[in-house]
């Protein structure tokens, strides 16, 4: 926390943790630190005081699939932001994204159903093409 503090962020956005880190997302905030949390554990029984939360499992969310692990819930929530804006990115980018997104998907257990499903199924066909030097490695 303090080395990311040192780094001066306007914005930190936590991936598949963070609704129950009330300490950490008030310290933030007091630092003028704006906190997006994207995470689908289960509904805390309060939530942090964070800018957005993007949670599958709250209780006002009408996102139709409820059992994403982190990963997917960031990979869905980049394509929702990409359809709003694609940062002169090519149109299907962040399909090279399904490879983590994948991995991510069957290691928290989520249910290999639905769009689990089919996020390990593309991701594995992305993963076999992967440029990330520290899966590469991995597969030697």
């Amino acid at each position: 926390m303090e080395a990311l503090v040192k780094e001066d962020p306007s914005v930190v956005i936590t991936v598949d943790c963070g609704v129950t880190n009330f300490e950490e997302i008030e310290r933030l905030r007091s630092l003028n630190i704006d906190v997006i949390i994207i995470d689908h554990h289960i509904v805390p029984p309060r939530w942090p005081n964070a800018f957005a939360i993007i949670d599958a499992k709250k209780e006002t969310e009408t996102y139709p699939f409820k059992f994403l692990c982190g990963a997917g819930m960031a990979f869905k929530t980049i394509q929702a932001i990409l359809r709003k804006d694609n940062f002169n990115l090519p149109e299907g980018w962040e399909k090279w994204l399904l490879d983590v997104a994948a991995i991510a998907t069957v290691a928290d257990m989520v249910p290999l159903l639905d769009e689990n499903r089919a996020l390990a199924h593309y991701g594995l066909k992305v993963l076999r093409k992967t440029r990330r030097v520290g899966l590469a490695a991995l597969f030697k």
